[in-house]
């Protein structure tokens, strides 16, 4: 059995107006893309071929379908210059259609109203039944020669920024079990994902979707009707209801959003179509760090400390390099100044060697920091800052102008608690958060918690 999704983009200047730069097709409806749900589908009502005609191709649709192992389907991509009209696509891709056999044609936004537990018949799908059509937004069959509708399959046009709001809430509140909504737990109506930081203080009332990456502040309040998609901050106290937050989306502290669709730094009443641009970062903005300032008694702070923990641990630290331990290297990391990216610093870094005592307690000690300390006694790094990343790594340098205004590396950071180090998104979340809290308490807060959770062999939240 086969499908054809014709991905045209006539009439959606509304996206463009609203959501601007977002594929309509990759629109996440409670936090899972839309094309996934027919590909959801497809695969279990036993289609196994699919071609999706793009008629402005965009290679990240095409990264998210790959060849459609995902979902068990053979999946054809094609930038093709088709429109709503369904007799150009038809034509244009005869050969996929032509074995005789009936294709199954998803044209248009449009989402299909399907209930996994109970799925229609593909025979009964697939019997004419509608007189022939010859263009129009749907679910349809092409058999015979003759393109008709699926009576049987309940789908709702996604034609505005208010339909596209009401069917969030319409899924998240009436059909959440009807679909596979991605959610590494699932309790008592709140679905919420992987490497999310939730602190005991908030409250979650269901039903609501945490994607993954989601970092709450204290005292934040989730009402009923929350979506907050992936790599979302909200900020300590805020309160979010009915609302849907879009992924990759920072909320500020002390805010209160309720029948809202946020959007980095736009906020959309879909009840009156109406969109308001924060300006001010530390209200709602895109997950981009804008550079902390910080002032001169905080930095003198910061050195006279260094300066102290290095008078506790050079003594341990040369009776360590007596016994044995040795540096893996040398680490270049980009140095802190005005122009963070235009010169270099480097350290000596050591390696884990966890089966060997000397070099556990070594790192228990935290005095694989010393080198670090000395580079912030010289100003090129600060006390806590951002993660290091190594200069040297392919690509390093492009994150950092892409992510990060003002790239200042510290020898202590906030990721280090949560172990994330390999995770570079959930790094530049902590960065994040820590751009936008940062204070004199959160960097003692930070650097005593990790001196403790490196004695203790585990990492505490700072959040």
């Amino acid at each position: 059995m086969k499908a054809l999704i014709n991905c045209h983009h006539d009439n959606m200047e509304w996206v463009e107006q609203f959501l601007p730069g977002e594929n309509p097709y990759l629109l996440p409806v409670v936090n899972k893309p839309l094309i996934e749900y027919w590909l959801d589908f497809c695969s279990m009502i036993g289609v196994t071929d699919i071609m999706v005609i793009d008629s402005e191709y965009d290679v990240r649709l095409e990264l998210f379908l790959g060849t459609g192992t995902k979902w068990n389907l053979n999946i054809q991509y094609h930038g093709d210059n088709t429109s709503s009209d369904c007799a150009d696509f038809l034509l244009h891709h005869r050969a996929f259609l032509g074995d005789g056999h009936p294709v199954m044609v998803f044209n248009g936004l449009f989402f299909q109203h399907y209930n996994r537990n109970s799925l229609p018949d593909l025979d009964v799908l697939l019997q004419p039944g509608s007189p022939p059509i010859t263009c129009g937004d749907g679910m349809m069959v092409f058999a015979g020669g003759d393109l008709r509708r699926i009576e049987e399959c309940r789908i709702t046009q996604i034609s505005s920024i208010r339909r596209y709001y009401h069917l969030n809430q319409f899924i998240l509140q009436e059909e959440c079990d009807h679909y596979v909504i991605p959610g590494y737990k699932i309790e008592n109506g709140i679905y919420t994902g992987m490497n999310n930081v939730i602190p005991p203080n908030c409250t979650i009332h269901p039903p609501a979707v945490l994607g993954n990456n989601v970092s709450l502040g204290a005292k934040c309040v989730l009402t009923g009707g929350s979506l907050l998609g992936e790599n979302v901050i909200v900020d300590s106290r805020s309160v979010i209801g009915e609302s849907v937050i879009m992924p990759n989306t920072y909320i500020g502290s002390d805010l209160e959003f309720i029948g809202k669709i946020v959007s980095h730094n736009s906020v959309i009443d879909p009840e009156t179509d109406t969109i308001v641009n924060l300006l001010d970062a530390q209200l709602a903005g895109e997950l981009v760090l804008s550079g902390r300032r910080q002032h001169s008694f905080g930095r003198f702070c910061g050195w006279v400390f260094t300066a102290f923990m290095l008078l506790l641990m050079l003594i341990p630290y040369s009776i360590f390099l007596l016994l044995g331990v040795r540096s893996a290297g040398k680490k270049k990391i980009f140095a802190c100044n005005k122009s963070p990216l235009s010169r270099y610093t480097a350290y000596h870094f050591y390696p884990d060697c966890v089966d060997l005592p000397i070099y556990r307690y070594f790192k228990v000690l935290c005095l694989d920091k010393v080198p670090m300390l000395f580079q912030v006694l010289r100003w090129k790094m600060r006390l806590v800052g951002d993660y290091p990343y190594d200069a040297e790594e392919p690509g390093t340098e492009d994150f950092i102008r892409r992510n990060y205004q003002n790239y200042q590396p510290g020898a202590f950071w906030l990721s280090e608690l949560h172990h994330t180090e390999e995770n570079f998104l959930s790094i530049l979340i902590d960065d994040l958060y820590f751009d936008h809290n940062h204070s004199l308490g959160l960097e003692f807060a930070t650097i005593v918690r990790c001196l403790i959770g490196r004695l203790l062999g585990n990492h505490v939240d700072t959040k």
